[in-house]
């Protein structure tokens, strides 16, 4: 059981898996891949995609508004909005996001959520 807004969280979903069908290598055999899994108190739901990749130095700007590196710069349809979108709902609702990817090869997009140990006390 995790504290947070099923609408919003739903939407930031959404947006990453979005991203990976949009970025997604038409040379080889796509896949996204998503979990949860529980780590000292915090659930970390994971999405992770074998797409084309962020480059290094792309990566620590991914979050800012605008952005769209050089992989959005080759689809029309970036506007560099949706990851500024998702990190600042994830800030709002008290999560922590972040990515790590290798270009060509993965992305991984980390959500974390703190449980609340409330809930438990419920049981």
């Amino acid at each position: 059981m995790v504290d947070t807004d099923s609408k919003w969280l739903e939407f930031i979903i959404n947006q990453i898996v979005n991203n990976s069908i949009k970025y997604r290598d038409y040379n080889k055999e796509s896949y996204i891949l998503i979990k949860a899994e529980e780590v000292d108190n915090i659930i970390n739901i994971l999405v992770y995609d074998n797409g084309i990749g962020i480059s290094d130095s792309d990566l620590p700007q991914v979050f800012n508004k605008c952005f769209t590196g050089s992989n959005g710069r080759d689809s029309s349809s970036s506007t560099g909005m949706g990851l500024f979108i998702v990190k600042s709902l994830c800030g709002k609702l008290g999560h922590k996001i972040s990515i790590e990817s290798r270009k060509n090869v993965f992305t991984l997009v980390k959500i974390s959520i703190a449980k609340i140990e409330f809930y438990d006390a419920l049981g």
